[in-house]
């Protein structure tokens, strides 16, 4: 009986750590926004936050490159592939990285080596209370191969997100000013544009809440051929500590 009483005791205790978690996703450092006709771009310099997950987005103008990369200076960081499409002669990638406990300011460079873009947009998400223990921390990931054309576009999940999750969505397009808004309940964390070639692409996020797949709509200034894409990130599960179950 003592032990059966101790056991109760113990997990009442624990229920407020038991309870849902939810993922916190932030924009951590400026986007970039480079028109140099080169392979490799690299963005502003920052810290990274300990033990987070780094989701990248990156939009190349006028490439299909054989090896696309990312790298890092500062931070000891390994890069994951998530995510790529060509689309209409341009390339849109989704890479993500898991950081460790210590932290260094870093700056994130892509790389197109063998097919210099004529332009460059990226944009780089924090996840914190994300699933670090899963091998690939991705639930689902989608890059739109078909353009959207309308001023109101709208992006879909293949499936219905789970509402304690962390996502991040964007939207890319020809417009030559930064004239789009995210959906409602989205917060934006981009908007970015250059002329040559007129391009335009921003990012919005958005910390749990989701149930159903979409349309998720968002507002442009004007019509124009939209590619949308997409991430959800695992929330940190907190289970039962095993010798409770015994």
């Amino acid at each position: 009986m003592y032990n059966k009483m101790k056991k109760l005791f113990s997990i009442i205790c624990l229920l407020p750590l038991l309870a849902a978690a939810q993922v916190v996703v932030t924009s951590p450092v400026v986007g970039l926004s480079s028109s140099s006709n080169v392979t490799s771009f690299s963005m502003t310099s920052f810290t990274p936050t300990a033990n987070s997950l780094l989701v990248l987005m990156v939009y190349a103008t006028t490439t299909n490159p054989a090896s696309p990369a990312v790298t890092n200076t500062g931070t000891a960081l390994t890069w994951t592939l998530e995510n790529s499409q060509l689309v209409g002669g341009n390339s849109y990638y989704i890479f993500w990285a898991k950081v460790g406990p210590t932290v260094s300011a870093s700056v994130i460079t892509f790389t197109c080596a063998g097919d210099a873009a004529a332009g460059c947009q990226m944009s780089v998400h924090t996840f914190t209370n994300y699933n670090k223990f899963r091998a690939n921390p991705i639930r689902q990931s989608l890059i739109n191969t078909a353009t959207t054309t309308s001023a109101s576009p709208a992006f879909s999940f293949a499936s219905a997100p789970e509402p304690s999750n962390g996502y991040v969505i964007g939207w890319s397009g020809t417009r030559g000013a930064n004239a789009s808004t995210p959906p409602a309940g989205w917060s934006e964390s981009v908007d970015l544009t250059y002329n040559t070639p007129t391009t335009n692409f921003a990012t919005a996020r958005r910390n749990g809440g989701l149930s159903s797949a979409g349309p998720y709509t968002f507002t442009a200034s004007a019509s124009t051929a939209w590619v949308t894409m997409g991430v959800e990130v695992y929330v940190a599960r907190r289970g039962m500590l095993p010798h409770l179950l015994n």
